[in-house]
């Protein structure tokens, strides 16, 4: 089996660590190909011109903004010095979207992403953005809310009804396969 591609969206946050800490343990036993991706989230006030320079209608200080997107391609520059095997990725726009969006149009297997949960009113009426990405991914997604490092598999359950003639892939499930404990 070829390895699979994982996307592993980041903040910057410690859940965010634990999702890189889970694709570390699932590399020891299985290929796969890891990236990381920052999403910059803009007003929407702020758009781009044709070369790809941020305007504002004036509200906004995008000083500011350029100053985030600095700062973000920085610490996503560390991860790649530090860990030469993965890539990195900063896009812009809609958080839920563009992860979902990314996800498909670059034919991930997997979306691991580090949650804190969404807590009171806001869980009540949308969840979290990692609820978001599940609800709307067509790529399976896997959260974790912490250090999951130490997760020894042991067996895994495929559901099918078999009443419909459907083609499923099966490399996600195969690549849980060779993490499994023995």
């Amino acid at each position: 089996m070829d390895g699979i591609k994982i996307l592993i969206p980041t903040d910057f946050s410690q859940q965010a660590d634990f999702a890189w800490l889970l694709a570390r343990r699932f590399g020891e036993r299985a290929s796969m190909e890891v990236h990381f991706l920052h999403v910059l989230q803009l007003p929407a006030t702020v758009s781009f011109d044709g070369v790809g320079n941020m305007i504002s209608d004036g509200e906004m200080d995008l000083q500011m903004y350029n100053q985030l997107r600095t700062l973000a391609q920085e610490k996503l520059n560390h991860i790649s010095q530090l860990h030469h095997q993965v890539v990195t990725h900063l896009q812009i726009g809609p958080l839920t979207d563009t992860i979902v969006d990314f996800a498909e149009k670059n034919k991930f297997d997997l979306v691991l992403m580090g949650t804190k949960g969404a807590k009171g009113f806001k869980e009540k009426i949308a969840g979290s953005e990692t609820q978001q990405v599940v609800r709307y991914s067509e790529v399976p997604v896997l959260s974790v809310t912490c250090d999951r490092s130490e997760l020894a598999m042991k067996n895994i359950l495929f559901i099918h009804d078999f009443e419909e003639k459907v083609t499923h892939d099966v490399k996600l499930l195969l690549f849980f396969s060779a993490t499994i404990q023995r």
